[in-house]
């Protein structure tokens, strides 16, 4: 029989039925199978990884995050795309069903100006100039980029023209990040005769009642589609009859405008309304690119400039930027200048001087 000290190596402490332990077993055996001592404790909670162990770890982590951070990326900015559009698409139908009900706009939209408070003088909102550490602006720059925008003071007749499609009154955004102006405090305003509105491409922007041809942006290469010039956008706030009426809960932004710093503080959904009747006319009188012919230009599917040679095998359109547009021909503009429904395809080079080239 072995005593309680003795640790068997079959383990069968504490009594081993086969004679299996001598003395010279016992000599060489170390006795594991009592419990560790606090000092065993001790010893095996202060070890730990080596600063080498340690290093691979690191950067084993920085090599998976390397490899999936991109995709992972790529993800959120499709999911925000999508809502984006989303957003885009049900304001689409929206306005579409009160058109066919009622044949009228929203009214109560944002007016993008800004109103300088004692005087009463428009000016088109501050661009973004893409620096964070100068805090933000109000217009994004790759929205004006796209679409060119200038101030128009409406003449009596597109003023008229605006309220019998439903747009009675609008509120001046007077953007506190305007630091060009002192804006003083938003305010509603009726539309009527000398009130500035933003629009595409040119306008009237020294209010004298004609669109002269240094009021527009002929630039050739890089332009939105020709189909969106002399247009009048208004931003579809809170205050907007949408939600008056409960088909909306409110404003909502454009997810996309939180993708990159945001130095710039318009991040809501416009309404780009189509070529009024009166400011067909308008244009049609004053001739601003000066090829008459209502406004009638070729426009290419084609970014950069390029020679007639080379635009000779591109994709091409004629589209008179002069003649009026049918009331359904709106779109919604998101807060980086995309428009849906687009038009065809984006990135086009417009031939105002009926060279041949873009240039």
């Amino acid at each position: 029989m072995l005593t309680p000290s003795c640790l068997c190596p079959l383990r069968r402490w504490p009594q081993c039925p086969t004679a299996c332990c001598t003395s010279t077993d016992l000599e060489h055996t170390t006795p594991s199978s009592q419990p560790p001592t606090e000092a065993d404790a001790r010893r095996l909670t202060e070890e730990g990884f080596s600063l080498l162990e340690l290093l691979v770890v690191v950067a084993l982590l920085g090599f998976v995050v390397s490899m999936t951070a991109p995709r992972l990326a790529g993800i959120v900015g499709e999911g925000l795309h999508t809502v984006t559009r989303t957003n885009m698409t049900r304001l689409i139908n929206l306005i579409s069903t009160e058109l066919q009900k009622t044949g009228k706009y929203p009214t109560n939209m944002i007016n993008i100006v800004t109103v300088e408070g004692g005087t009463g003088t428009y000016y088109k909102p501050m661009l973004s100039d893409q620096d964070p550490e100068t805090g933000p602006e109000v217009l994004s720059l790759k929205m004006d980029k796209r679409h060119h925008f200038f101030l128009h003071y409406l003449n009596a007749a597109e003023a008229a023209e605006l309220r019998g499609l439903g747009v009675l009154h609008v509120y001046n955004y007077n953007s506190p990040y305007d630091r060009n102006v002192v804006p003083g405090m938003p305010n509603m305003e009726a539309v009527t005769t000398g009130v500035a509105v933003l629009m595409t491409g040119g306008g009237d922007s020294d209010g004298d009642g004609t669109i002269a041809s240094t009021e527009i942006d002929a630039t050739e290469a890089d332009r939105d589609h020709p189909g969106e010039m002399f247009r009048m956008i208004f931003g579809l706030g809170s205050e907007t009859s949408l939600v008056k009426k409960g088909l909306i809960h409110g404003a909502s932004s454009c997810p996309e405008s939180g993708m990159t710093p945001i130095n710039y503080e318009w991040k809501w959904y416009s309404l780009l309304l189509p070529r009024l009747e009166s400011t067909a006319k308008r244009l049609a009188n004053d001739d601003p690119l000066g090829i008459g012919d209502k406004g009638s230009v070729i426009a290419y599917a084609a970014t950069g400039t390029h020679s007639a040679a080379e635009l000779s095998a591109v994709t091409q359109r004629r589209e008179n930027t002069y003649e009026a547009q049918n009331s359904v021909f709106f779109a919604i503009m998101d807060s980086e200048g995309e428009v849906l429904p687009t038009l065809d395809m984006t990135g086009w080079g417009i031939d105002f001087s009926g060279n041949g080239d873009i240039d």
